[in-house]
């Protein structure tokens, strides 16, 4: 498999879900017409496998007119990336067990938060690291980790989620 330039992964278990994952991608494929949604809600970075995040990327290239397996396979075909994803084997395996009435709006909300809970366990690696460092001046580390948080916190806003900014002007 190519290597994932998107995550630093963490030496210890990130958070995520690959039921999660597997469902949102099977019920795309399944019923197509949740593809609109699923696409708009989701980015392939949200996904913890690379090669979830792949078919999906695959995913919002194919056209919303001609959306199908088919397509899906002749995409990551076209970008060499059919094998990596473990082939049609995979994909159709996708929505086997699929459990009947999938809330899909919970399920991409599982996704996106663990998507951040991986993101803020990456952070909190790196900032233990610069902290280590004989180097470190607390003023400035802090100073980057409060920017960096609120950069996180940008560009995962939800109306749901509360927000990180009393948070850094308090400090």
């Amino acid at each position: 498999m190519k290597d994932d330039p998107r995550v630093d992964h963490t030496p210890f278990d990130a958070p995520h879900s690959l039921e999660a994952e597997r469902m949102v991608l099977g019920s795309i494929l399944v019923n197509t017409d949740q593809a609109p949604v699923v696409l708009e809600a989701l980015r392939a970075e949200n996904f913890y496998l690379y090669a979830h995040a792949l078919i999906f990327r695959a995913m919002q290239k194919v056209s919303a007119e001609s959306f199908g397996m088919s397509q899906v396979v002749d995409e990551l075909t076209r970008a060499g990336d059919l094998k990596d994803v473990g082939g049609w084997a995979y994909l159709t395996g996708l929505s086997d067990g699929m459990p009947q009435g999938t809330d899909i709006d919970y399920t991409i909300g599982r996704i996106r938060t663990l998507a951040r809970r991986r993101e803020l366990v990456g952070l909190a690696d790196a900032f233990h690291t610069a902290a280590q460092a004989d180097d470190c001046d607390p003023a400035s580390l802090l100073d980057t980790w409060k920017d960096k948080l609120v950069d996180l916190e940008a560009r995962h806003a939800a109306a749901t989620q509360p927000t990180l900014r009393p948070f850094r002007d308090g400090l």
